[in-house]
């Protein structure tokens, strides 16, 4: 069964959260600060390493090799989850041609853009 791309997201912020909390800029295994983070958040493993993809990403998060076996470091605290005041001025994203859109619609098949 598929996790709503809104649990993925408020899964991330919480792990975003945690790290930035701790002070914690780098880590050398990823499964190990995972582990770590599900006790401390009480969120199960498995959702936390799909909030773990979301975060990688939405570039929150940089492998420290490109095999993925010496873990991780952190780009940026900024949670995902960003609630903008409205703005009916501010021009906004065509969603047919938007980049970052055409990447989130390439990296989750399942998630449905309105526009």
């Amino acid at each position: 069964m598929r996790t709503p791309l809104s649990q993925k997201r408020q899964v991330a912020d919480k792990m975003l959260a945690y790290l930035k909390e701790h002070n914690i800029t780098t880590c050398h295994n990823s499964y190990e600060m995972l582990r770590k983070i599900s006790i401390a958040i009480g969120e199960p493993v498995h959702e936390l390493w799909k909030g773990y993809e979301l975060l990688r990403t939405m570039a929150r998060l940089e492998l420290n090799s490109s095999n993925g076996k010496r873990g991780f470091h952190v780009l940026d605290y900024n949670p995902l989850s960003i609630a903008l005041p409205d703005r009916p001025n501010v021009p906004t994203c065509d969603v047919h041609h938007c980049p970052i859109l055409k990447i989130l619609k390439r990296q989750f098949p399942s998630i449905t853009i309105n526009g």
